[in-house]
């Protein structure tokens, strides 16, 4: 599941404009449904799930539903290119899920 997420994160990080990876990101959760909610820093941003599109299932199935979203934010931010995945925290972590990403500077 971590691995499809991926190859979807890195296809969607490829129709997104140009522009800093976190508002990016931020701009595809909410797209998705997630209902996002972004504090920005200096380092990076967080940014939780409000909203999981997907509870119920999630629920029943944390490891292949959870998965997928590690895989997509994942494959999202390294296909980006300008940040990092610190932390990933879903439903195992805390209510809301939330990504931790830090800005890579080049």
């Amino acid at each position: 599941a971590v691995d499809a997420g991926r190859e979807q994160g890195a296809l969607a990080a490829a129709r997104r404009g140009p522009g800093a990876c976190a508002a990016a990101l931020d701009e595809e959760l909410n797209g998705l449904g997630f209902d996002p909610e972004a504090v920005h820093d200096q380092e990076g941003a967080t940014i939780a799930f409000t909203r999981c599109p997907f509870r119920e299932l999630a629920e029943a199935n944390p490891d292949l539903v959870c998965g997928l979203h590690r895989g997509l934010v994942e494959g999202f931010v390294d296909a980006r290119g300008d940040a990092r995945v610190v932390t990933f925290r879903d439903l195992a972590d805390r209510r809301p899920c939330q990504v931790e990403i830090a800005t890579v500077t080049r």
